[in-house]
């Protein structure tokens, strides 16, 4: 086990609130095995994941004690364009396939996929992602960034490993799958992502215009 999992399972053994150091794991540690140095920076990162709180010098206030299993099938994977939404506050776990068939195409505005539950024969095992995020926070953080189109539900994916694990993902339940659409199960594209907000403040003025136009030759 490395030290920041080390880290991770002290402190999910902690009450919330409880003040803790990294003496406290190094003792757990073997000492042939013992990297102090990288054990503090281990709490550093769990800071950052909003896992711990410095309170001290080397004394830390445990403000989560759980972590979330999380899969990512588009933007938000490694090299692509929303990547950093995750980055920080969550560590890669392995690439992994869902068990189940989705129909995962690209989205009309932007470069991202959509991904939603279907019956279709052209449904595939998708390819993505398991990340684990370590604080409510920052899941509520995710849920905001996916929006409401979205559920944040359990599904079960195979890992690298072969193992069968049972993650969060963002999938529609509710909508259904438009014509015409190519059926993806792995997301490639990497460019930037269009900003809808600007496409449609771009369509709206477009209108605006149109109507001075027709209100002008009237």
């Amino acid at each position: 086990m490395s030290n920041i999992e080390t880290c991770i399972s002290f402190i999910e053994k902690q009450s919330i609130g409880t003040i803790v150091n990294y003496k406290q794991v190094e003792r757990r540690l073997d000492e042939a095995s013992l990297q102090r140095t990288t054990t503090r920076k281990s709490f550093s990162r769990l800071v950052a994941k909003g896992m711990v709180k410095r309170v001290d010098s080397g004394a830390y206030k445990v403000i989560s004690n759980k972590r979330f299993r999380i899969f990512v099938y588009g933007s938000l994977k490694r090299k692509c364009i929303n990547h950093g939404v995750i980055k920080d506050n969550a560590t890669f776990i392995s690439t992994a396939t869902t068990i189940k068939k989705y129909a995962m195409f690209k989205a009309e505005y932007g470069n991202f996929p959509r991904l939603l539950k279907t019956s279709s024969k052209l449904a595939k095992h998708i390819y993505g992602e398991v990340y684990d995020v370590y604080s409510e926070n920052s899941l509520e953080q995710l849920d905001q960034f996916e929006g409401l189109q979205y559920n944040r539900i359990k599904i079960k994916v195979e890992v690298s490993s072969g193992e069968i694990e049972t993650v969060y993902a963002y999938v529609n339940e509710h909508e259904h799958v438009p014509r015409n659409v190519v059926f993806l199960d792995k997301w490639k594209d990497k460019r930037r992502s269009v900003n809808k907000s600007d496409v449609m403040r771009k369509l709206r003025n477009r209108i605006e215009q149109q109507k001075r136009m027709l209100s002008e030759a009237g």
